[in-house]
């Protein structure tokens, strides 16, 4: 993330103060730039967690590796009773070493935490002696003691602790292989030594994994108390820190932590959940990965996670409920203590039911006859059996009548599905009309026949408000997915409002974030509410959650709702393809983001052969799948097979009379795909083809992509008046149409700047690469359209003026970028290949063989691998190495 210089001065001042003081200084210093607070408290955060904060026993080995030269000098020295040995961690409030007793009589041996060297302000010494007190005050098997404590010869507080030989808590679990049950036991061991600190008035405020390990012989030990607060007056409790100076994970910390608030005892009742939540699922609750400070307490404070249950099939619901209710973002909605929570827990273990369930009749007989059943008489359990057979009875009438009017409503609407369409054939046998023109007369007669009120027309409307949305009419798709929400309102139909609202989040988001938001959260806790969600309110409703997860950065999170979401279809025949369609594509590009790209092509790979079973492998949906599988290929570097892609997707649409949408944007990426490995003569003809589809079904854009296209193949020729003819044909486009593709238009203007420079017009070069430069905000920009490709042009334009150490520059930053965001191993990028052989252009021409050989040895095997060697590229690469070569 670019850091503005505004922010990194503040940082760096606010870096050399007390910490206790950089809140007062930031808030003093950005006044009411808030973007600026948010910016220098993220960069303070991340300092803060840099120093990993007294990490646990466990990581050792790698902080050991932190240490340096001062802090090693203390290995072998003698404190109080104790040698100090190696420094197996060290954080913001203390390093700790693994010591022996200096005695002989004892074969013992403990940590000893010292303030770190240089944090000898008063504040700082005094949360650590804080730490030292709390630790005197609480004795508990499952807590590290206090052994000794005192202060060396030159002034440095240390304590001395128990030294715990074990593993964290989820690695222990995992690799013991332990059972739900054996984990729940484990956390309650957990509870019993925070509820023994409770009672002690100390609340611990950082309970995650590292701070809570279990030795060889199953024994939990909670560590460090380093930010732990008593809940007493003692000059130091009435100081409110912020986050971005709390040394917490924040994974595991409240939402009234995370934004500065004071806690209490319920701040570590959420902390045991989320930990909790992790060892039964393998998941954290929320992750705020790649988040600001302000992004993650928002987060924290509007997101309900997922129920534990829909991320592992042995969780139990009623852990669900025991989790949710741990988990609460606000804290009178929690348990409100530890010993309340731990209540819950064991009675789940014992078959009974916990007080986070409803308790209704039929779920308190359930949960005792599970419990009891083996035990009780016969004359009992005929009883039982009465009463239940009674209420499974009346259960069973309820389900029958559920069951009809289900049938009923699934009746109704493929009735007016059938009539929707048949309608459709009536108008288009009497009119010719486009798609559009088709579905807006459908839905006027849906809406004559049947009205708004009948529960059925909400999922009428929803799903004719999806084939909108395939056809891109984003505010009809809007009018009739609202329209869709006031049935399902009008008739309590809950299910429907969820995938409504999940919809619209989707639909919204690019317009209006805040209120995309807002669908969310209404359409995740509807959702969460529902026993058994529907597969299309199940997917829409998933496949939300999934966006949310990946824009979080958490794509583990994202393929898990994409999973249950792809066994929610698979758990029900005759799913329409509509719905598993894009499921599987969203599916295959959230792997091609986490960096799976098998997986990626075997999801798409199973989506075409779906569509090609249902009979859908001339639809656009085919197409659009294909494409990205041929994208794909190309971005992997199987080049022939996605060539071979492109040729079959258009082999078809040829055969299908161009009669699908798509077809001019499918010639178009064939064309640019035949540009990009050198078959510039036939890129041409299928850029001129796709010109004429585009302009006869008034596609604008596309007409404008064909333009690009063919000014490049114009260029290549060295026809630079044809070049510029189409390129004015872009620009009046970009004119014309107001919601013109930035992108294109950009591109069009970069083939401008590169035929200024090929005809010799320099000047003119000049001045529109430096224009385009700062339209993208280079150099501070990391990423954006045109931008890696106008920083090229950069090094060619300063290149042809004889400017080459400008030139070496633009050069060296365009093989760093390229580099950053290569897919596998950098070396082995086409396009950083090409970067490297051009450098070694600007090198040569300056006078540096060395340098220039140096790229080319690096770049040339790249593209004789990835272009062949009769590449017009690849030739030139190896007539300048033979010519530098001594």
């Amino acid at each position: 993330m670019f850091v503005s210089e505004r922010a990194n001065t503040l940082f760096d001042q606010a870096l050399a103060l007390d910490p206790d003081s950089r809140v007062e200084y930031i808030t003093r210093e950005c006044a009411d730039d808030h973007a600026l607070f948010a910016e220098v408290s993220s960069l303070l955060a991340a300092a803060d967690q840099s120093a990993n904060y007294f990490e646990s026993i466990v990581e050792r080995v790698s902080l050991s590796a932190l240490v340096d030269d001062e802090e090693a000098g203390r290995q072998g020295k003698v404190i109080g009773r104790w040698r100090l040995l190696d420094c197996i961690g060290r954080g913001g409030m203390g390093s700790v070493y693994l010591a022996e007793h200096a005695g002989e009589e004892l074969d013992k041996r403990a940590a000893v935490k010292l303030l770190p060297l240089g944090m000898d302000s008063d504040r700082a010494r005094a949360r650590f002696l804080q730490e030292r007190k709390i630790l005197a005050r609480l004795v508990h098997d499952n807590i590290a003691r206090l052994l000794d404590g005192g202060v060396t010869d030159d002034g440095v507080p240390y304590f001395v602790m128990d030294y715990v030989d074990g593993q964290a808590i989820d690695v222990y679990c995992e690799q013991q292989g332990q059972t739900v049950e054996q984990r729940l036991r484990l956390v309650l061991d957990i509870a019993a030594a925070l509820q023994y600190a409770h009672r002690n008035l100390v609340v611990h405020r950082d309970l995650k994994p590292g701070n809570v390990l279990v030795e060889s012989e199953g024994r939990v030990r909670l560590l460090d108390f380093g930010i732990a607060k008593v809940l007493e007056p003692d000059g130091l409790a009435d100081a409110v820190t912020h986050y971005a100076q709390r040394p917490v994970t924040p994974a595991f910390a409240s939402p009234e932590m995370l934004s500065g608030e004071a806690v209490d005892v319920t701040t570590d009742v959420y902390s045991l959940g989320a930990l909790t939540y992790l060892l039964l699922t393998g998941h954290l609750p929320l992750s705020y990965d790649g988040l600001s400070i302000a992004e993650t307490i928002e987060r924290a404070r509007n997101t309900v996670p997922a129920p534990p249950s829909r991320l592992s099939a042995d969780v139990h619901r009623d852990l669900d409920a025991v989790l949710g209710k741990a988990l609460a973002r606000e804290p009178q909605d929690r348990y409100s203590s530890i010993d309340n929570f731990a209540s819950d827990l064991r009675a789940y273990l014992e078959g009974r039911p916990v007080n986070a369930r409803e308790p209704t009749a039929m779920y308190r007989l359930t949960r005792f006859a599970q419990r009891n059943l083996p035990a009780v008489s016969a004359s009992f359990i005929g009883i039982a059996v009465l009463v239940a057979a009674t209420v499974l009875a009346v259960g069973q009438a309820r389900e029958a009548e559920r069951q009809r009017d289900a049938v009923l409503l699934q009746e109704q609407r493929t009735r007016a599905s059938n009539e929707f369409f048949g309608g459709l054939i009536d108008e288009l046998d009497a009119t010719p009309m486009t798609s559009l023109q088709l579905l807006d007369r459908g839905t006027v007669l849906l809406q004559e026949q049947y009205g708004l009120e009948q529960a059925f027309m909400g999922y009428t409307l929803y799903e004719v408000a999806r084939r909108y949305g395939r056809l891109n009419e984003t505010d009809k798709q809007l009018e009739l997915l609202h329209q869709a929400l006031s049935v399902a309102e009008s008739n309590g139909d809950v299910a429907l409002q969820a995938a409504v609202l999940c919809r619209l989040n989707a639909v919204v988001a690019p317009r209006d974030s805040a209120l995309a938001g807002d669908y969310f959260l209404q359409g995740k806790e509807l959702f969460l509410s529902l026993d058994s969600p529907g597969v299309e309110e199940g997917v829409d409703c998933l496949r939300m959650f999934a966006r949310d997860a990946a824009k979080a950065g958490d794509t583990g999170e994202a393929l898990a709702y994409l999973q249950e979401a792809k066994t929610l279809v698979a758990s029900q025949s005759g799913v329409s393809v509509d719905i598993e369609g894009p499921l599987l594509g969203y599916l295959a590009h959230v792997y091609f983001d986490a960096g799976r790209m098998q997986e990626s092509l075997d999801t798409l790979d199973e989506a075409l052969t779906l569509l090609e079973d249902a009979g859908r492998g001339n639809s656009l949906g085919y197409v659009r799948v294909a494409s990205n599988r041929a994208v794909l290929l190309n971005a992997i570097g199987r080049l022939p097979e996605s060539l071979a892609a492109w040729e079959d997707l258009v082999d078809r649409a040829r055969a299908g009379g161009y009669r699908q949408r798509g077809a001019a944007s499918l010639l178009n990426q064939y064309a640019g795909t035949l540009a990009r490995v050198g078959r510039l003569p036939e890129s041409a003809d299928i850029f001129q083809e796709a010109r004429q589809l585009a302009g006869s079904a008034g596609d604008l854009r596309n007409v404008a992509i064909s333009d690009l296209g063919l000014a490049r193949a114009s260029l290549a020729a060295g026809q630079f008046d044809q070049a510029i003819d189409y390129l004015d044909s872009l620009r009046r486009y970009a004119e014309q149409d107001k919601s013109a593709d930035t992108g294109v238009t950009r591109a069009g203007e970069l083939i401008r700047i590169r035929t200024y420079r090929q005809r010799g017009d320099l000047d003119l070069a000049l001045d529109a690469v430096k224009r385009m430069l700062a339209e993208l905000g280079y150099p501070d920009a990391e990423r954006g359209r045109q931008l890696i490709s106008t920083v090229i042009e950069a090094a060619s334009v300063h290149q042809a003026r004889g400017e080459f150490v400008l030139a070496e520059g633009y050069a060296t930053d365009v093989i760093a970028r390229l580099s950053a965001r290569a897919i596998g191993q950098a070396s082995q990028s086409i396009d950083v290949g090409r970067a490297h052989v051009h450098r070694a252009e600007i090198r040569a021409s300056r006078g540096d063989a060395a340098g220039a050989l140096s790229d080319l040895d690096r770049g040339l095997p790249v593209l004789l691998d990835g272009l062949g060697e009769e590449h017009k590229e690849a030739i030139e690469a190896r007539a300048l190495k033979a010519q530098l070569s001594p």
